[in-house]
């Protein structure tokens, strides 16, 4: 029966309490000088070590021993494409969000600019916006992670045909993290790529379409300068709508509970009957908040109803939503 060790990797360290850098594997744990994948060795596994490990594929970059140890991400001892495309998926596995400069210490030309386009969602809940850059310097990585509104998946992303070493262009659908690199250094302005989504809510949220990164991924290869980056996010918009989710009667007195992804105004109606005759009608302007929101009639119900209808209406009196509400004995 094979004998396995778990660990947590704060449990191996030195004396000044320092993490120390480790593999296991069959047989042996070798104890390294650096993270697994830290082969640019800057104590972080970034995009500066894919970039420099496919540069070191073509001879443009050299490796000590520490360094090949570290690249040997597949862990057979060798190194080949297989260790490249591992540490592009640990790349892609978690990202730890990092602040750019203040903008305060931005100029106009300094950043490289990253926008979100703005998007509506359409009326089966799909949408998709495009990520472009401007002002590019010349870098050699990208990665972001996706910043979506509550509610939506992502269906689809696809790099942009103009984009340089495309086929180095990945997404991980779990952790929602997008990244690219070259061997050397492009100008990668214009669409980037493009994302699709799309949300199952009856009631669609609005909201920002953002991306999170951590700024030591943005550097010019070979020199591994670092580029200043602002991101620009965008906006997800879409139709307003708004439903009745629930009403209750307290003390005569009418509370219709009503979900809404904008505000706006709505002309809330309250019916009640007695078998299939009206009995009364409340009528009330009401102003929306976006959001799940409690609303008071003004008004007493009279006593004797057995049924209400409850009844949204637009400023053009179109109807937005209604809900029955049968008296229980």
């Amino acid at each position: 029966m094979p004998v396995s060790l778990s660990f947590a990797p704060s449990d191996i360290c030195n004396s000044n309490q320092e993490e120390v850098g480790f593999t296991v594997q069959e047989g042996r744990v070798s104890i390294l000088d650096r993270a697994v994948g830290d082969i640019y060795y800057d104590r972080a596994v970034n995009m500066k070590d894919i970039v420099y490990f496919a540069r070191w594929f073509n001879r443009q970059e050299e490796m000590d021993a520490a360094q090949e140890q570290a690249a040997d991400v597949w862990f057979d001892r060798t190194l080949d494409v297989k260790d490249l495309s591992a540490l592009a998926q640990l790349l892609n596995s978690s990202l730890e969000p990092t602040s750019g400069l203040p903008l305060s210490s931005l100029t106009a030309s300094e950043p490289y600019q990253v926008t979100v386009s703005d998007c509506r969602v359409d009326a089966d809940g799909n949408a998709f916006f495009t990520v472009s850059g401007a002002n590019c310097p010349g870098i050699a990585a990208f990665r972001f992670q996706l910043k979506l509104p509550e509610g939506y998946v992502v269906t689809d992303v696809q790099p942009d045909n103009s984009l340089p070493e495309v086929g180095n262009f990945s997404y991980n659908v779990e952790t929602g993290i997008v990244s690219w690199y070259s061997s050397q250094t492009e100008v990668v302005n214009g669409e980037l790529f493009t994302v699709s989504v799309h949300t199952e809510r009856e009631i669609p949220l609005f909201g920002t379409l953002d991306l999170s990164y951590d700024s030591s991924d943005f550097f010019q290869a070979g020199s591994y300068t670092q580029v200043p980056v602002l991101v620009v996010p965008g906006s997800l918009t879409g139709e307003p709508a708004a439903r009745t989710t629930d009403v209750s009667v307290v003390d005569d007195t009418l509370h219709v509970t009503v979900e809404t992804n904008s505000s706006q105004t709505v002309c809330l109606i309250a019916a009640s009957y007695t078998g299939n005759r009206m009995e009364q009608a409340l009528l009330q302007q009401v102003e929306l908040q976006s959001g799940t929101h409690t609303y008071v009639l003004p008004g007493n119900l009279r006593r004797g109803w057995d049924s209400l209808r409850i009844f949204l209406l637009d400023q053009n009196q179109i109807p937005l939503s209604e809900l029955y509400l049968q008296k229980s004995n």
